[in-house]
C-alpha cells in the first residue's frame, strides 16, 4: 500500500487529536462522568491499577509524586493530599452539556478545595526552594497539554515512594497492534511502513487506538493484512461506530470516524484504476448493509450528518462526494455514458452481480486473472458466457 508520507508526523499528531478531542487545560466531565484533562485524557484510576495518569498530571501540577523533594512532616502531607486527589478522580461527577465542556463543573470544584486547602496549609512552610509554588487549579500549567500528550503517546515513567510506574505509550500500542500475527501474518508484514511514523494512515489508525477502537477491529485488521486500502477505509468510517451509545453519541463519534477515514484516505497518494475500482468494488458490498443500524452507507450517512459544530476543516466529504473521481474515471475507461448516475455503477466482487432490475452498461470487463485470454468489450445480458477468467471484475448500472 502506498502511503501519504508526512515530514511533521509529531506536530501532526497532536494537531489532529486536539480536533478531535477537548484540548482543554482544566479538567472537566466527560458523557461518562469521568474526569478528563487535556485532549481527553482520562483521569479515573483503574482500580486494579496504579493511577498512572493521575500521578503524571499531579507531576505537572507540581506535586512532589516521587517523595524526593520535601521530607518529614510536609512529605507525608504531600502523600495524604495526593491520595484525597486520586480518589477525588475516582469519584463519577454529572455530565453538564456544553462545547467545549464547562470549566465548572463538579469535578473541577471538588479537586479545587482540596488543592486550597493544600495551598494554605502552613506545614509546607519552609519548603526547600526546588519545590513549586502550590496551586490552587486543577489546571495545567502553559504547555502542559502539549507536554502531556506526548507523553502519553510516547510513554513515560512515574516514581512513587514505593514503584516505579512505567507507560509504555500510544505509539508503542499501536505498533503491538500492527505486529500481531494472525492467520500467519500480520499487518506490518504486509504493510511495513505504517510502523513508520511518518504516514497519515499512521496517524487514523493511531487515533483510534486513543479512543480504544483497534482491540476489536479485526475486520480492520483483516483489510489491512489483505492490503485493501478502499475495504479499511469503510471499516474506519463506518464499522467502527457502535450502536451501544446514545444518538447524540454515536453521532459524536461517527463525526470523528468521519475525519480519521479521510486521515487514513480512500485513495492512494497517486490513484490508478484498479484504486477506483477498489473503491467501487467497497460501495458494492457495502451499500445496501445495514451500518449501525441504519440500512446501507447513504442511510447512516443521513443520521449521522458530519456536524459543523465539530469545527473539521475541510468538513468530511460525503459516500457520493469521495466516490466522484472513481466515478469519472471508470465512466471514461469503460466507455459508460457520461450521465450514469454515481450510485449505478456497480464493481463485482466475487461474481457478477445482476439484480434484475438493472440492465448491463457497456464496459470493458477486466480480468485480474493473467492466464485468461485478453476480455473483451460486451455489452451482453448476464447470461452471457464470455467471461475471463475465474475473477472478474465489471460495471454496469441504469442510466
Amino acid at each position: 500500500m502506498q502511503l501519504f508520507t508526512i515530514g511533521n508526523y509529531a506536530t501532526r499528531r497532536a494537531t489532529e487529536l486536539a480536533a478531535l478531542e477537548n484540548n482543554l487545560p482544566y479538567v472537566y466531565v466527560d458523557t461518562a462522568g469521568i474526569a478528563t484533562i487535556g485532549v481527553g485524557v482520562n483521569l479515573r484510576p483503574d482500580p486494579n491499577q496504579q493511577p498512572l495518569h493521575a500521578l503524571h498530571v499531579l507531576e505537572l501540577l507540581g506535586f512532589d509524586v516521587a517523595g524526593s523533594v520535601l521530607t518529614g512532616a510536609a512529605r507525608d502531607a504531600e502523600q495524604a493530599y495526593i491520595a484525597l486527589l486520586v480518589d477525588a478522580l475516582a469519584q463519577p461527577y454529572p455530565f453538564l452539556q456544553g462545547q467545549p465542556p464547562p470549566e465548572q463543573n463538579a469535578a473541577r470544584a471538588a479537586l479545587d478545595l482540596i488543592l486550597g486547602q493544600r495551598a494554605i496549609n502552613p506545614i509546607y512552610d519552609g519548603a526547600p526552594a526546588a519545590f513549586p509554588a502550590r496551586v490552587t487549579q486543577f489546571t495545567l500549567p502553559a504547555g502542559g497539554g502539549v507536554t502531556l500528550l506526548d507523553d502519553l503517546l510516547d510513554g513515560y515513567t512515574v516514581t512513587t515512594p514505593t514503584a516505579v510506574l512505567t507507560f509504555d505509550g500510544y505509539e508503542d500500542g499501536l505498533d503491538d497492534w500492527l505486529q500481531q500475527v494472525v492467520s500467519g501474518t500480520s499487518v506490518a508484514a504486509v504493510n511495513p511502513g505504517l510502523s513508520n511514523r511518518d504516514n497519515t494512515e499512521r496517524l487514523a489508525l493511531l487515533s483510534l487506538h486513543w479512543n480504544g477502537v483497534l482491540a476489536r477491529s479485526e475486520n480492520l485488521r483483516a483489510a489491512l493484512i489483505a492490503d485493501n486500502r478502499a475495504e479499511a477505509w469503510f471499516e474506519i468510517r463506518y464499522r467502527s461506530n457502535s450502536l451501544a451509545q446514545t444518538d447524540e453519541t454515536r453521532k459524536g463519534i461517527a463525526n470523528r470516524r468521519y475525519a480519521e477515514a479521510d486521515l487514513f484516505g480512500l485513495y492512494g497518494p497517486d490513484p490508478t484504476q484498479a484504486d477506483y475500482l477498489a473503491a467501487y468494488r467497497m460501495y458494492t458490498r457495502h451499500s445496501n448493509e445495514r451500518i449501525s443500524g441504519q440500512i446501507g452507507l447513504l442511510g447512516y450517512e443521513s443520521t449521522t450528518a458530519a456536524n459543523p459544530a465539530n469545527n473539521f476543516d475541510p468538513p468530511p466529504l460525503t459516500i457520493e462526494q469521495k466516490l466522484q473521481p472513481a466515478a469519472f474515471a471508470l465512466r471514461t475507461a469503460f466507455g459508460a455514458p457520461a450521465n450514469l448516475a454515481w450510485d449505478h455503477i456497480i464493481v463485482a466482487f466475487d461474481q457478477f452481480l445482476t439484480p434484475s432490475n438493472r440492465i448491463w452498461v457497456p464496459v470493458w470487463r477486466h480480468d485480474e486473472d493473467s492466464e485468461s485470454p485478453p476480455c473483451r468489450r460486451s455489452g451482453r445480458h448476464r447470461a452471457d458466457s464470455g467471461y475471463c477468467g475465474a475473477r472478474h471484475v465489471g460495471v454496469f448500472g441504469t442510466t
